[in-house]
């Protein structure tokens, strides 16, 4: 559109030239003179030009203002706007301060030029006139073009960060479904390893329920190519725990909750999750407690449990691990999450999340009373 609209100008130009006739040298020195005052306008309205150094935009404007006057000096030509491309350049290369100074000089030089020449108020104020519109539709465009290209740019910039986004989504997503199916397996194996021989029925219990987890890891990998998948605390503390009692940790569960929001049903379901699968790899618990109740309007949920490593320190903050995951998972609720060794050997995982008020629930709708669900060590 801009090298469009700057041929049309020089062909205009070339036309009004082409009708005060003034001989063929003066004809063809005038063409010529036109043609090299496209091409540098073509230099100024690029990004590059404006940004090199002011020597060099000095120089670029000082050999555009020769091409500019000369005709007008040497021949006394006033050929249309012929000044417009210079007054165009000047917004685009110099200060804010000069330019729009600089621009109503050279607007006003080419009215003085007419009325020197004798061709009237009328044609001075036409070519003064013309020339600065030139010049703005000169300078307009130049940054139209800029921005287009910049436009384009960012679209491009943002659709590398979206597929970035969503492969890190992805990767989240399959360490936190994935990562604790697949522990649970594990432990479960180990569990039918041991009993198979002095208890078969509950080995081939274990067995069923290894193939109800295995489905269930199925369906989570299909929900991740979807987004990431609802998921309910509620459901995972009764899941973890049968798999805590699978490997031998006394676990306890006291859980009073009202209804929540999905996202953060989630939320909690997911750390859940993922703090019980980093004990059983992580440590050599024996003892797990998990809590979650309201207070002061928040929501906190607990995972403490024993049997850590002492001198052992919480890493994976930084967003790289899986607790830098679950800290992001929190943050896109409004919580917070901590997580450190405590008495020695004791490592607590706390996540606490703001109550959402009732107007963020369904409308109309107060929520079923809160519900709690303990178990107590052993009967899990």
């Amino acid at each position: 559109m801009l090298r469009l609209t700057l041929f049309a100008h020089l062909l205009i130009t070339t036309l009004n030239m082409l009708r005060d006739l003034r001989g063929a040298p003066v004809e063809l020195c005038g063409f010529l003179d036109l043609c090299a005052v496209f091409l540098v306008q073509l230099v100024h309205s690029t990004p590059a030009t404006q940004r090199a150094p002011a020597w060099r935009k000095g120089l670029s404007l000082g050999a555009q203002a020769v091409l500019t006057y000369v005709p007008l000096l040497a021949w006394h030509a006033e050929w249309g706007a012929m000044a417009g491309f210079l007054s165009g350049s000047v917004l685009l290369l110099l200060p804010a301060v000069f330019a729009w100074a600089v621009f109503a000089v050279i607007g006003t030089s080419m009215v003085v030029c007419a009325l020197t020449d004798g061709l009237g108020p009328y044609t001075a104020v036409y070519l003064g006139g013309s020339t600065m519109l030139t010049g703005l539709v000169v300078y307009g465009l130049s940054w139209l073009a800029q921005l287009v290209a910049r436009i384009h740019a960012a679209r491009e910039q943002l659709a590398t960060f979206e597929v970035a986004n969503e492969r890190m989504r992805f990767a989240h997503d399959l360490h936190d479904l994935l990562g604790y199916s697949l522990c649970a397996i594990t432990v479960k194996g180990e569990l039918i390893r041991r009993i198979m021989q002095g208890d078969p029925e509950r080995a081939s219990e274990e067995v069923s329920s290894i193939v109800t987890i295995s489905r269930q890891s199925i369906a989570d990998v299909r929900a991740v190519a979807r987004g990431y998948p609802e998921m309910r605390l509620r459901h995972e503390a009764d899941s973890v725990a049968s798999l805590l009692a699978a490997a031998d940790v006394k676990v306890t569960v006291d859980i009073e909750l009202g209804e929540l929001p999905d996202a953060v049903d989630t939320a909690l379901a997911t750390v859940l999750r993922e703090g019980v699968a980093n004990m059983l790899r992580h440590s050599d618990a024996r003892q797990c407690v998990i809590h979650g109740a309201e207070c002061d309007g928040a929501v906190e949920l607990c995972v403490a449990n024993d049997g850590v490593e002492p001198g052992r320190h919480v890493t994976g903050h930084d967003g790289r691990g899986g607790l830098g995951s679950l800290v992001q998972r929190v943050s896109a609720v409004g919580g917070t999450l901590t997580a450190g060794v405590h008495n020695g050997s004791w490592f607590c995982l706390r996540v606490v999340v703001p109550r959402p008020t009732r107007t963020s629930l369904d409308p109309g709708s107060t929520g079923p009373p809160a519900r709690r669900t303990t178990l107590k060590p052993n009967e899990a």
